[in-house]
């Protein structure tokens, strides 16, 4: 037994060292380069990284080095030694022959001399490195902020900021083809901006075109799905509060029906709370599950109970980059107050 220790003791160190030294071929001015230009969310970072290349620090090596280009699998994305036959050079400089656009996309061009440092560090490169892609710390059931309506446990990075339009359809499905079920009554809009406060808190503004209605929230990631198991299911809570703030908007205690409610009436104000929480069952197979609660969820109606939820999702991934998903969420009470 006390023979086996120092061999166990000499394998360690050895993949410590190995571990460090891989690290160690990354320059801090590459790594900069990389950090300001690619790897920012969308682009080419984390799990759900365009073209599978990961350019965070820890996952650069083993994105890039004697690994081939999906693009051009007959040339490496970095060829240790000559950077002028490295797929990365090519994109980064716009050559002849290359597919697609030059790198990196809607964003100004790497200057000569940036290049000239990722030159140089392919340069310096052993022919035979070949390094794993270390072990990802978190999972991520979902990729995006949002499903359909339902929140997830998602946010955003800090630094990076979120700006979408969606529509949402007025007329009901069961209208039929004489109405193209529901899609000839047109559609609210709705305008959204997210920034994020830090890795685990982010803020919502967003407004819609329904009753001029605005809305104010916030997202607060409390506990994350490791891969180890040890925490099994990412979970957040997401709450704020909504104001409609169209004129004529007539107050429901009054009995004439005349009366319009003053722009700061608490009638006005919607309150509400949801928990996401989301677990990762498969490689391919996500859940989500979304407890709710809308407070005074109908300027319409006084003293109407509140409307409680339990909204839920499935998201299947067919391809790298092409998933489906349903989601539903049906109403468990209050659903008289319902809009």
């Amino acid at each position: 037994m006390l023979l086996k220790r120092p061999i166990l003791i000499t394998f360690l160190f050895a993949w410590l060292s190995s571990t460090a030294g891989a690290q160690q071929q990354i320059p801090d001015a590459v790594f900069e380069r990389f950090d300001e230009h690619c790897a920012f969310a969308g682009c080419h970072s984390g799990p759900n990284a365009q073209k599978g290349m990961d350019l965070t620090e820890e996952y650069i090596l083993s994105s890039l080095v004697n690994k081939p280009s999906q693009e051009k699998p007959e040339l490496l994305r970095v060829k240790p030694g000559d950077p002028a036959n490295s797929y990365l050079i090519m994109k980064l400089k716009g050559l002849p022959g290359i597919e697609g656009d030059r790198m990196p996309k809607m964003r100004p061009p790497l200057s000569d001399s940036e290049i000239k440092t990722l030159e140089d560090w392919i340069r310096s490169l052993p022919a035979g490195l070949n390094v794993k892609a270390p072990p990802r710390k978190y999972v991520q059931a979902f990729p995006g902020w949002s499903l359909s309506t339902l929140p997830t446990t998602q946010t955003l990075e800090k630094g990076v900021f979120l700006f979408r339009i969606a529509h949402r359809w007025r007329g009901a499905v069961n209208e039929g083809l004489d109405q193209l079920f529901g899609l000839d009554f047109g559609a609210h809009v709705f305008i959204n901006l997210n920034f994020p406060i830090s890795r685990d808190i982010m803020l919502e503004l967003a407004r819609s075109s329904e009753n001029a209605t605005y809305e104010f929230a916030a997202k607060w990631r409390f506990l994350r799905e490791k891969t180890d198991g040890s925490i099994p299911v990412s979970a957040a809570l997401h709450a704020g509060f909504d104001w409609e703030t169209l004129k004529e908007i007539f107050d429901p205690s009054d009995p004439t029906g005349t009366k319009i409610l003053s722009r700061s009436d608490g009638e006005r104000f919607h309150w509400f709370a949801q928990l996401a929480l989301s677990k990762k069952l498969h490689d391919r197979i996500s859940v989500l599950i979304v407890p709710g609660i809308l407070l005074n969820g109908n300027v319409n109606l006084e003293d109407e109970d509140p409307i409680i939820t339990l909204g839920y999702g499935v998201k299947l991934t067919l391809f790298r980059d092409f998933s489906i998903f349903v989601e539903g969420v049906p109403i468990l009470s209050g659903e008289e107050g319902a809009n």
